[in-house]
C-alpha cells in the first residue's frame, strides 16, 4: 500500500463554493495560507469564524500501476466536499471519523488539484442544535465563540492493491475451557460479483508477551460482492486475557489477515491488513459492571478534549494525561460527548483504563439529525470496537434544555423560572430527544455491536420511568455538598452508578496569570472570566466569596473547596459500593483551554488540590471515616464510623486501623485502633472514632487515620476546628 501525506500549506478562502474553484488553472494567488491540519479560527484571516471555508492543494503524484487511489480524511469539522483535478469525487457528514473518496480516475501522473470545501455552522440556537459535534458546538467548558471548524486531521492519497482487506473487527469473546472464542468479520474490496477461489488467512499472535498463537483460514466462496464481509471464528488457546491495571493489567493481541487466491496467478498474498486487540468481556449487571465475569467497582473521572483545537492532540499529550490517571488510581475515564483521536484509545488499551464512550451529542437537538446520527453512532462503534478499553457505549449525555447556571434564588430573582423549569421537565418527563432519539441510537449501537454495554443517556433518574447513571452537583448547582446523604436515603436507586460531581476552581497563581496577568484581586476582569474562562462566578461567589485578601490566596480558596466537595463525595460513593453504587466517575479531569472549570488537572496539566484529594480517595485500598463536620462546638461528642474498602480482589490479612485527633500542636487528644482481616472486593467497617470534647481549647484539629496490611501504609486525613 503506498500513502502520499498531503499535510502542509494549503490555501483558503472563507465564503460559499464557486464551480470555478475546483479548475486546474484556478488563480488562487490572492488566498491565504493555512496549514492542514487545523482549525481555521486560529489563524488570523478566519478568526471571526466564517461558516464556510474552501481549501486548495497543489501536490505532485508519481505513483500509478494496479489498484484504487483513495483520497483520505482521518477528520474535518463538519462537512465537507471534494474536487480532484476538476472531477467530484464526493461528499461527507460527521466530524470524528476518517472518510475517503475513490479517486483512481481523476488522479494523475505529475501536479494535481484538489479543492475541498468544508461547512461547520455556529449553533445559534443551543436548543436546537442541528450539528452531531458533542462539546465541541456547545458546552459550559469551553467559550462559545471559540468554533471547530476545519481540516483537523490528517489527508492523504492512499493507493490500495486491486483485491484488498479494507477492514478486520474482532469481539463477542466467549471465555471457557481454556479457550477463547471470538467472532471476525473481514470487510473486502474488488473482488467483483463472486469471491469464489479466494481465502482469508488469519493468525492471531501475542502481542508484547510469551504465549500461544492462532490461526486458520476461511474460504470466500459464498460471499457476494454486495455483502463484502466475510465472517467466521477465531479459536484462541489459553488466552492471557484484558484487565484493568488493578486487576491483572492488560494483555494485547494482533489479528492479521491476508487475502490469498486460491488457484492461479493469485495464489500470493494479494493484501494484507493487522488489528491490535485484547480478550475480554465486559456487561453491566444492575448496573454493577463485569470483566472477564468478575464484578468491579470503576473509579475515575470525565476527560474532555485533550485539547478544544484537537488537532494538535498528540500521542505524547495522551500518554501524560494517561500516566495523571495512572497515578490517581483510576481505572476508567468517560470521554464526555465526543470522540478523541484513535491515539488516546491506544493510550487506554495499553495502560488498561476502561473507556465509557459517550457519542457526541450533548443537551438538545433538532429532529433533523435523527438519520444522520443513527449513521455516525454506528461509524463510532465500528471505528473504536477493537479496542479493548473501550467498554461502555452511552448515546447521549444529558438530553434536556439546559438550564440557567445560576443559585435558585437568582432564577428567581431575575424571572428565569420558566428555563428552568423547562429543563427539570425534559429530566423526569418525556421529550423527543430522550425519547426518541436516544433509543433510536441505542438500536442502531445494538446493530453494530452486541458485546458491550449500551447506556441510553446520561444524567436522568430513576424517579420516574427509565433512569440511568446520576449527575450530581450538590454543592455547586443545588444545595450544599451534604445534601447528597440526604438523597442518598430518600432515593437510593439513583446510586446506581455516578459518572458526574464536583465544583469548580482556579487553577494555580502562575497559571492563572497565563489567562490574565495581575496581582491583585481587584484588578481581575471578571466579565472576561466568565465570557472567555468558563467562571460561573455567582456560584463561586457562594461557596468561595472573594474576601480582603491576596489573589492568591483567593485562588486556594476555590481549590480547596472544590477538594473537599470532590473527597466529600468520592468517599460518600465508595461508601455505598455495590449497595448500590458500582462506580464514581467524577466531573471533571483535565481543561481543554485556559479556563476556570470542575476540572482537577489545568490546561497546562498542573494538578489543583482537588486532583491531590481525587488521588487518595480513589486508592483501590483505601480508608476513610464518615466525613467530619467543619466545624464543633465544644462539649459536642465526636462519633464518626471508620470504614476500610478494597477494590482489588486479594486479601489483606492482619491489617490495622488506627486513628489520632491531634491539634495544632501534633498532640494527641484520642486515639484508637482496630484489628481486622480485609477481605477481597469489599468495604468494611473498621471501628469508629470517638472524642468527647468537653476539655478540647478551640483551634484546628486534625483526624488522622492509617491502615497498615504489614506490607504498606494507607493514610488519610480530615481538618476541622472545634469552636467555643
Amino acid at each position: 500500500m503506498e500513502t502520499i501525506n498531503l499535510n502542509g500549506t494549503w490555501k483558503a478562502t472563507a465564503g460559499a463554493w464557486a464551480d470555478e474553484f475546483s479548475r486546474e488553472d484556478f488563480d488562487d494567488a490572492g488566498w491565504a495560507e493555512i496549514p492542514v491540519p487545523s482549525h481555521w479560527q486560529e489563524h488570523e484571516p478566519f478568526r471571526d469564524y466564517p461558516e464556510e471555508v474552501v481549501f486548495r492543494k497543489k501536490f505532485e503524484y508519481r505513483g500509478g500501476g494496479d489498484g484504487r487511489a483513495f483520497l483520505r480524511f482521518k477528520g474535518v469539522f463538519y462537512f465537507a466536499r471534494a474536487w480532484l483535478n476538476g472531477s467530484c469525487l464526493g461528499e461527507h457528514t460527521g466530524c470524528f471519523f476518517p472518510f475517503r473518496f475513490d479517486a483512481t480516475d481523476a488522479l494523475r501522473e505529475g501536479e494535481n488539484v484538489l479543492a475541498v470545501y468544508v461547512r461547520c455552522e455556529r449553533e445559534r440556537d443551543i436548543n436546537d442544535k442541528k450539528q452531531v459535534m458533542g462539546v465541541f458546538a456547545h458546552w459550559d467548558c469551553k467559550p462559545h465563540h471559540v468554533q471547530p471548524g476545519g481540516i483537523w486531521n490528517d489527508v492523504e492519497i492512499v493507493r490500495e492493491p486491486p483485491r484488498r482487506v479494507e477492514s478486520l473487527r474482532i469481539g463477542n469473546f466467549a471465555l471457557g475451557d481454556g479457550e477463547a472464542r471470538a467472532g471476525v468479520e473481514v470487510t473486502l474490496g474488488g473482488l467483483g460479483a463472486e469471491a469464489r477461489g479466494y481465502v482469508v488467512e488469519w493468525k492471531i499472535s501475542p502481542a508484547g508477551f510469551e504465549g500461544e498463537t492462532a490461526a486458520g483460514k476461511a474460504s470466500l466462496a459464498d460471499m457476494s460482492e454486495a455483502r463484502r464481509a466475510a465472517s467466521f471464528e477465531a479459536v484462541i488457546p489459553r488466552p492471557r486475557l484484558w484487565w484493568t491495571w488493578d486487576h491483572g493489567g492488560p494483555a494485547l493481541y494482533v489479528l492479521e489477515a491476508v487475502l490469498r487466491g486460491e488457484d492461479g496467478a493469485d495464489r500470493g498474498a494479494l493484501d494484507t491488513k493487522s488489528v491490535r486487540f485484547g480478550v475480554r468481556t465486559v456487561e453491566m449487571r444492575d448496573w454493577h459492571l463485569h470483566l472477564n465475569g468478575r464484578r468491579i467497582f470503576c473509579r475515575g473521572s470525565n476527560y474532555a478534549p485533550s485539547d478544544v483545537r484537537i488537532a494538535s492532540a498528540t500521542r505524547e499529550r495522551y500518554n501524560g494525561d494517561v500516566r495523571l490517571m495512572l497515578e490517581a488510581g483510576f481505572n476508567m475515564i468517560r470521554v464526555h460527548a465526543h470522540v478523541e483521536k484513535e491515539e488516546f484509545y491506544d493510550a487506554c488499551d495499553e495502560a488498561g483504563i476502561l473507556v465509557w464512550q459517550d457519542f457526541p451529542l450533548q443537551w438538545f437537538y433538532s429532529e433533523e439529525i435523527a438519520e444522520s446520527a443513527a449513521e455516525q453512532i454506528k461509524k463510532m462503534a465500528r471505528m473504536l470496537g477493537n479496542h479493548p478499553s473501550v467498554a461502555v457505549w452511552c448515546c447521549h449525555n444529558e438530553p434536556f434544555r439546559l438550564a440557567p447556571p445560576l443559585p435558585v434564588r437568582d432564577i428567581v430573582r431575575e424571572r428565569r423560572v420558566g428555563e428552568y423549569l423547562s429543563s427539570v421537565a425534559g429530566i423526569f418527563g418525556p421529550n423527543w430527544n430522550k425519547n426518541v432519539l436516544d433509543r433510536r441510537l441505542r438500536e442502531a449501537v445494538l446493530e453494530t455491536d452486541v458485546s458491550r454495554p449500551v447506556v441510553l443517556h446520561s444524567g436522568i433518574p430513576w424517579l420516574f420511568g427509565e433512569g440511568t447513571d446520576a449527575h450530581f452537583y450538590f454543592g455547586w448547582y443545588v444545595g450544599t455538598m451534604r445534601m447528597t446523604e440526604a438523597v442518598v436515603r430518600m432515593f437510593p436507586r439513583d446510586f446506581h452508578f455516578i459518572t458526574e460531581y464536583g465544583a469548580q476552581a482556579f487553577p494555580s497563581i502562575g497559571n492563572f496569570r497565563k489567562m490574565q496577568n495581575v496581582d491583585r484581586l481587584d484588578e481581575l476582569d471578571w466579565d472576561s472570566l466568565e465570557k472567555n474562562n468558563m467562571l460561573q462566578r455567582r456560584l463561586m461567589d457562594r461557596f468561595a466569596p472573594p474576601a480582603a485578601d491576596s489573589l492568591e490566596e483567593y485562588i486556594g480558596r476555590t481549590q480547596w473547596y472544590q477538594a473537599r466537595v470532590v473527597k466529600y463525595k468520592t468517599e460518600l460513593f465508595r461508601r455505598l459500593k455495590y449497595r448500590p453504587c458500582g462506580g464514581a466517575v467524577h466531573f471533571m479531569f483535565t481543561d481543554c483551554c485556559p479556563a476556570v472549570t470542575w476540572a482537577v488537572v489545568d490546561y497546562w496539566r498542573a494538578p489543583k488540590q482537588g486532583y491531590h484529594a481525587l488521588k487518595e480517595a480513589l486508592r483501590p485500598l483505601h480508608v476513610f471515616a464518615d466525613f467530619p463536620r467543619r466545624r464543633y462546638r465544644r462539649g459536642t461528642f465526636v462519633s464518626l464510623r471508620v470504614y476500610v474498602v478494597n477494590d482489588f480482589h486479594r486479601k489483606f490479612p492482619g491489617s490495622t486501623v488506627r486513628w489520632w485527633i491531634t491539634d495544632r500542636e501534633k498532640r494527641a487528644a484520642a486515639r484508637g485502633e482496630t484489628r481486622l482481616d480485609v477481605a477481597e472486593d469489599s468495604l468494611q467497617r473498621a471501628g469508629r472514632v470517638t472524642w468527647e470534647t468537653d476539655g478540647a481549647a478551640p483551634g484546628g484539629y486534625a483526624l488522622l487515620l492509617e491502615l497498615d496490611t504489614g506490607a504498606e501504609t494507607i493514610s488519610n486525613q480530615y481538618e476541622f476546628e472545634i469552636r467555643k
